[in-house]
């Protein structure tokens, strides 16, 4: 046999918490590393529960891969990364389910088909493909991570060499919070166990050509920072509050891309119908966002976003579909207050349907833009405005409630490091 699957358990497992696994010394394996049986279970069901955006993947909340104690790769509080993440690509499945139960309604425009006496029409259904990277909870089936997912680094190196490593291993953290995990929250769960699988080269010959003996590998990494919006103290319409920060984390580094993603400080505040929980991003009512880096405006006009008319502004969408490639919006799904529910000039009008829980709306709100440069300084000015009486009720798990509640800004910056191999050591250094 040329290559042969090896499989590990962890050396440290503490349930929903922490797990570690030590890869073995002095063995060439390929660089795809995979976690298997992920999940958690459910004490009155058979199905392994996950996230309905994120699979599996949303199981992991840092993972770090670290040789003697020094981080080599890692991606942190990733779940907010990872929900956007799942939505690049090709355009997930998209539906609308229409009920026939017809409205006796008059002299309403109708963003979807919901009327003002809550009679629902039709509504608007997205379903995320996660079978690619986990399965849902519609299944029995145990979750598969490949773990380049989080450690862009494997992609680009030839093979996972431990004879060039002092004591490789890979360190996660999970989400054990049931409001990221899935929907049903009153049920008593169990951790799966996860398993580790690598596939080592046993042939000498290949294993010879796939050392790794010197050379330079660079890649793109992923660090994280975080700013919180303090709950908005405003009592009436149009009250502007503005965040204004400094990230001194990410200072002196050379940044490619950058991802804020907008999630709750306090996770019961996603109330019902959390799907997603905080691994998508809150749309905000007239959001607007300046970034300042090394002390020149990154955007014109005075910044992206501020439009009145109750959408998440479409140069905002623009701006960070320009920077990350195409990615998934169910319609509406960006806007304040808008989608399954009666849309009127005046937002405090709007209404909702308890069918909002179910549709998965107004949590595509990411920001995305290009630094490509070296940040010497790097500055945010965050704004959002305050809507009366709290659009919809937070009891919906509406947009609504985000324009009121603390919110914690989860900043993903793609930065570039590089891998030095000489005569069988290595140094890792940012570029």
């Amino acid at each position: 046999m040329e290559i042969v699957d090896r499989y590990l358990k962890p050396n440290f497992f503490q349930e929903n918490n922490q797990a570690e696994f030590r890869i073995p010394k002095n063995k060439i394996y390929s660089n795809s590393i995979y976690l298997e049986h992920l999940g958690f279970t459910a004490a009155t069901a058979d199905n392994v529960l996950y996230n309905k955006l994120t699979g599996a993947l949303g199981c992991i909340k840092s993972a770090v891969l670290i040789d003697n104690g020094v981080e080599i790769d890692s991606c942190k509080n990733c779940g907010g990364f990872t929900g956007f993440k799942n939505k690049l690509g090709k355009p997930k499945r998209i539906v609308n389910k229409v009920n026939h139960e017809t409205s006796s309604r008059t002299g309403q425009i109708l963003r979807s088909g919901v009327a003002t006496n809550k009679t629902i029409t039709s509504q608007i259904v997205g379903s995320f493909d996660t079978q690619v990277i986990g399965p849902d909870a519609s299944t029995s089936h145990d979750g598969l991570v490949n773990l380049s997912f989080f450690f862009p680094i494997l992609n680009q190196l030839p093979s996972v060499d431990t004879n060039l490593f002092t004591d490789l291993r890979v360190r996660l953290e999970f989400t054990a919070d049931k409001f990221d995990l899935f929907s049903i929250q009153d049920k008593t769960t169990s951790q799966k166990i996860p398993v580790m699988r690598l596939q080592e080269i046993e042939d000498p010959k290949i294993a010879a050509s796939m050392a790794i003996k010197s050379g330079n590998v660079p890649w793109l990494a992923y660090e994280h920072d975080r700013y919180v919006m303090e709950a908005n103290a405003g009592t009436t319409a149009g009250f502007e509050q503005t965040t204004s920060v400094r990230l001194n984390g990410i200072r002196n580094k050379s940044i490619g891309r950058v991802l804020i993603q907008k999630g709750y400080v306090t996770t019961s505040d996603e109330k019902t119908g959390n799907d997603y929980g905080n691994f998508a991003s809150r749309s905000l009512f007239k959001e607007k966002i300046q970034v300042r880096v090394n002390g020149a405006n990154l955007f014109a006009e005075g910044g992206l976003g501020g439009r009145a008319d109750n959408a998440t502004c479409m140069d905002i969408m623009a701006v960070c579909a320009d920077a990350w490639g195409d990615y998934t919006l169910i319609p509406y799904e960006g806007e304040h207050g808008c989608g399954v529910g009666v849309f009127q000039a005046a937002p405090a009008n709007l209404e909702i349907s308890t069918y909002v829980d179910n549709v998965r709306l107004n949590k595509g709100a990411y920001i995305g833009f290009h630094v490509q440069g070296k940040a010497n300084d790097f500055f945010i000015e965050h704004k959002r405005t305050c809507v009366t009486g709290d659009v919809n009720s937070k009891a919906y798990n509406s947009a609504g409630s985000a324009s009121l509640d603390a919110l914690s800004c989860n900043v993903y910056f793609e930065v570039k490091k590089n891998l030095m191999v000489s005569n069988g050591k290595y140094v890792v250094q940012y570029v």
